[in-house]
């Protein structure tokens, strides 16, 4: 910890995040959460999302097939979001203009984005229920049992 006698913004600034992440430390330690399960947490967390974002995507490029359901599914082009993340795929992969229905799969992300903007109330907590769940499971896994 930086402990300094000057009172310099930066340094009590510091000194106050130093006093802060120690406090973290003794709460998630008093709650039985190490480092390393929450590290676990957060990756856990991050491969939900990865899984949500690829499944939607798969989901809408497929949905978008059936003319039933594009028509409907057409108006979360009107979502201010969908511009803006159809042109952000379609400039960061340049491979996505080369592939057969590339016009499909940029519109698909782009409702993506939207369809999980829409859901974002109830997946959000929904991804932290699970990755605490899921980190319990595991951590279950690594200690080992006492039934001699």
């Amino acid at each position: 910890a930086v402990v300094s006698t000057q009172s310099t913004g930066s340094t009590r600034y510091v000194t106050s995040n130093c006093y802060l992440i120690m406090g973290l430390k003794e709460t998630l330690s008093e709650k039985g959460i190490t480092v390393t399960s929450l590290t676990t947490c957060v990756a856990i967390h991050e491969l939900l999302g990865l899984s949500l974002l690829l499944g939607s995507w798969t989901a809408f490029y497929h949905l978008l097939r059936h003319p039933v359901l594009a028509r409907p599914l057409s108006r979360l082009t009107d979502h201010p979001s969908y511009s803006r993340k159809k042109q952000w795929i379609e400039r960061k992969v340049p491979l996505l203009q080369r592939l057969p229905n590339s016009e499909r799969l940029a519109m698909s992300f782009g409702m993506s984005v939207v369809g999980r903007k829409i859901a974002a109330p109830l997946l959000v907590p929904l991804k932290i229920t699970c990755a605490v769940f899921l980190t319990q499971a595991v951590s279950k896994l690594e200690t080992p049992t006492n039934d001699r």
